[in-house]
Parts: structure tokens; sequence; C-alpha cells
């Protein structure tokens, strides 16, 4: 795969299909890939099995290098087109003393989140989501115009989705107590993110008032704390899609299934501490709430739903080598299942 000459003459598909092969077979072999490298692995699989479909449309296909070649230059003047508003941002970063705030060599980002919650461990992770939000508030003062947009469309459609940013709530003598579900966003210790970057909704242009005034002559609101604003706030109640508890079916499962989902969607508290959740049992949860697993190329397993009123099916990765989830990439996963299907752990209860 390395060489070109080899992918062109035998074909990457193929050469990606007898590795699959070599690495299904060999437990030594698959023993001296690290995750990086079969996450990888992973996504050339899907690139070559898209590259093989496309070439079977002939002799449409057999036109692309030929194409390719004759529109080179001009291929290359959209790229630099594209990425023109990137450059002064690279620079600026470079002129800006990003490299010493976003050092996590000292320790500065040290959060425990998976010990034991404590006032020391609580005050860890609030010290190091402090300091990550300085960096990315440097960040922001760099790269943002006068006006306080990003440059570049791409960041501003990004920012301005509804994507919760979680932060750790304080310790109280009696130890974290779980959010319950009536408790807002914001007072849990979650804003999100479309608010907090510059309030885009309300400084997308310099919207000209009826009294005349513009927008960006007047005084502007400062966000401090879990402060919201009333305009932001309809708006993502209008847009947004809703992850509200009342909305979402509750899972009876068994011991071993709640266990992962315990874990997944983990509640601190002063008297447990998270642990590992093994892959097979990751996998007998899923197909609990309704959803077949499927193993691609490397470590990629793709979930699909089969008894659920939802379409879009989502894909994890299988931990390697040692077979379970660390708690950090568990908690992943349940931001994830949050994102795409809106659960929480208060859906899921024990069967009878």
């Amino acid at each position: 795969m390395w060489y070109e000459d080899t992918c062109r003459s035998v074909g990457l598909d193929i050469l990606v299909d007898e590795l699959e092969t070599l690495i299904e077979k060999d437990k030594f072999t698959k023993g001296l890939l690290s995750p990086h490298v079969l996450e990888r692995f992973s996504g050339i699989s899907s690139l070559s099995l898209c590259q093989r479909q496309l070439l079977g449309f002939q002799p449409w296909a057999a036109s692309f290098e030929i194409t390719m070649a004759r529109q080179k230059d001009e291929l290359l003047e959209d790229v630099r087109e594209t990425l023109k508003d990137w450059t002064p941002f690279t620079k600026m970063i470079d002129a800006a003393g990003l490299a010493g705030m976003g050092n996590p060599t000292d320790g500065r980002f040290y959060y425990p989140v998976d010990k034991r919650r404590t006032r020391e461990t609580t005050a860890a992770m609030q010290q190091a989501e402090a300091k990550l939000d300085a960096f990315w508030r440097r960040v922001d003062t760099i790269y943002t115009d006068k006006n306080g947009l990003f440059p570049h469309p791409a960041v501003r459609n990004l920012l301005s989705n509804e994507r919760i940013l979680s932060r750790t709530p304080g310790w109280v003598d009696d130890g974290p107590a779980p959010p319950t579900l009536g408790t807002s966003d914001t007072e849990k210790g979650h804003l999100p993110l479309s608010q907090m970057h510059f309030e885009l909704e309300r400084r997308t242009q310099e919207i000209i008032q009826p009294d005349g005034d513009s927008l960006a002559h007047r005084p502007k609101s400062k966000l401090r704390g879990t402060t919201r604003l009333p305009h932001v706030a309809a708006v993502l109640a209008d847009d947004a899609p809703s992850h509200g508890p009342n909305v979402q079916p509750t899972f009876a499962v068994d011991k071993r299934a709640l266990r992962v989902f315990s874990t997944v969607f983990y509640a601190p508290c002063r008297t447990s501490q998270p642990g590992e959740v093994a892959w097979t049992d990751f996998l007998h949860a899923m197909a609990s709430t309704g959803f077949s697993a499927e193993k691609l190329y490397g470590s990629v397993w793709q979930f699909t739903p089969r008894a659920l009123d939802i379409e879009r099916g989502i894909q994890f990765h299988e931990p390697h080598p040692q077979g379970k989830i660390p708690f950090r990439m568990a908690r992943r996963y349940g931001r994830r299942l949050n994102r795409a299907y809106g659960w929480h752990g208060g859906m899921f209860r024990l069967e009878n």
C-alpha cells in the first residue's frame, strides 16, 4: 500500500481485503498494530470501497485521471481559493503565543474524570476547564473580525449548530448530586456553543433596526457565567432538535446492559468510581435496545436500528488490543449517543 505502483497494479481494494484477512486470522499481526493505525486503516478501507464502486461506472470512470491531469492547474487554484481564509489565521496563531497556553505537559489540563468524585478532583476538573476556556477565548479574539464573526463560513456554520458545552458543577458537602431531569442545561453547567461563540445569530450582519441604530454600534452584552440571551434562547428553542427527557422512550434492559449504560451515561457521586466496559457487553447493550451490530473494516462497527423509530445508524471503534472500553472513551460514546438520538441515563431501567 505504501508504493503507488503496487496499488495501481494490484488495486487498493484488493490490498485492503488481504490485509484485513491477515489481521483477523493472525492475532500476532493484529497485536503489532496500534489503535491509531487500526482507526486509520478503517478509513482507508471505507475509501477503497467507495473507489471500487465509482470505478464500476465504465467507461465514464476511465476519464477521471485524464480530466484531472487536464484541469490540474484549475483544481489547484480552487484549493488555494478555498484555503485562503486560513492563511492569516495560521500566521496569527504562530504570533499569538497560543502554543504556551495549549501546552499540556505542565499538567494544566489534568482532568481526573475517571477518578472517584471528591472535592479535590472536582476542583482539578474545574481548573482544567477554566484554562481550556481561556485558550479558546484567546483563539476567538485572534480569529474573529471587527464584527465578532468568523471569516470562514464553514466555521460559522459549525459553531451555529446546537452543541452543548458541558462543565463540571461545583462541589457540595454532600457530594456532587446528579442533575435532576427537570434541571435546565445551563444550571447543570451546560451551555450551547452557538450561544457562547459571539452570539452568532445577533451578529451575523450589521442589522439596521427601525430606529436607524445599528447593532454593531450598541453596547455589547457580555456573557458571564451561564447568562442566556433571550433572543438567542428563542432561536435555539425554535431551531434546535429536542433532546428533552419527556420525548424519549424508556428501555427495560437486563443487569448486564444496565451496567453498560450506567457507565456510558455516568452520573458522578462520591461513593462510586467509574470503570471499564467490556466490548462484548457494549454489543449486548446496544442489541438489547434494538440495534444490529455489523463489523466493518479495521476496528469499525456499524450499529443499525432495527426496532426503533429512528433511521440513522452510528459507528463505533472497537478498543484494541484489550477489548475493553476505557471510561473516558465510554463517556465519549455516551456523548455521541446523546447528540445522535437524545439518549441519557434516565432512559434505562432494570427489567422485571
